[in-house]
């Protein structure tokens, strides 16, 4: 819900809930991936520097995984280290696996929306889907691509296709 809100222009409501699934997964630390789950939550509640101390402890542990190291990228850009910012996105681009389906590439268009390089960003995101990453209604609620929203050719990305 949080993220429906956010993506449909509702910001301060989306944070309510962002809130309240962060203490959710506080309080139920049980299962393998509730770490993530609570990272996910910080994120998005836009508490990053607990974010970035959850996602590290994740890369360091499964240094392979383009979601932890993507989401290093993000809040580093956020947070306007470009610094690390960059190193995470060189990461991303050398991840090699079999089974990656573009989800690297996708973190690093969120990366490049959050950097203000649209074009980039919009290509990136197509080149994801050509790796495989799947179309999703995630897409629209992915709140990194929030400067894209009014852009075109991210518009035409998230269009119906006939």
């Amino acid at each position: 819900a949080a993220l429906e809100l956010s993506a449909h222009g509702y910001p301060q409501e989306a944070q309510k809930y962002f809130a309240l699934a962060t203490e959710w997964y506080r309080n139920h630390p049980e299962g393998e991936d509730a770490l993530e789950y609570l990272g996910d939550a910080l994120y998005h509640a836009e508490n990053y520097a607990e974010a970035q101390q959850i996602f590290q402890k994740l890369a360091v542990e499964f240094p392979d995984n383009p979601e932890f190291i993507g989401y290093l990228g993000v809040i580093t850009a956020r947070m306007g280290d470009n610094e690390k910012t960059d190193k995470y996105a060189e990461e991303l681009r050398h991840l090699r696996g079999r089974y990656l389906f573009g989800r690297h590439t996708f973190w690093l268009a969120r990366i490049a929306a959050l950097l203000k390089e649209p074009e980039k960003a919009v290509s990136l995101l197509n080149e994801s889907f050509a790796q495989g990453n799947r179309f999703g209604i995630y897409i629209h609620q992915t709140v990194d691509f929030e400067s894209l929203r009014d852009y075109e050719p991210f518009r035409e990305v998230l269009s119906p296709k006939k």
